[in-house]
């Protein structure tokens, strides 16, 4: 892995000023920002979402925007729906702190965009 990651770097020169980390770490900080254990039901989820979030933002290429936060706010708060809010809202944490990304900004950023259609107005609406 190692190797593969060295000649890169060298054929992409972007890739030498970002810290690549594997998705096994990322799942491993994740237990350092959330102490209670997943349920088993949840837990395809959160690795599903941990690990497609953590391929995302390791692209050189990969910069952050406002629609990726909320397709990935929209999809947590749709498979974690079940779930009492505090715990939910923990668990969102520690996910966001293992991709080293704000929770907070992530979580405004996507409440803007799911705001922004009722902001038109009717005949803006039809329009897109």
């Amino acid at each position: 892995m190692a190797h593969a990651v060295k000649n890169h770097r060298k054929k992409i020169p972007q890739l030498n000023t970002f810290w690549l980390c594997s998705a096994t770490h990322a799942l491993i900080n994740s237990s350092h920002f959330c102490f209670r254990q997943v349920p088993f039901v949840f837990r395809s989820a959160t690795n599903e979402i941990l690990y497609m979030s953590h391929l995302d933002t390791v692209n050189a290429r990969w910069s952050y925007d406002l629609l990726w936060a909320a397709g990935l706010y929209s999809t947590f708060d749709l498979f974690f729906a079940a779930i009492e809010e505090k715990t939910r809202g923990q668990l969102f944490n520690a996910l966001m702190g293992a991709l080293k990304q704000d929770p907070e900004k992530i979580k405004a950023d996507a409440m803007m965009v799911s705001a922004y259609p009722s902001s038109l107005s009717i005949k803006m609406s039809i329009m897109y």
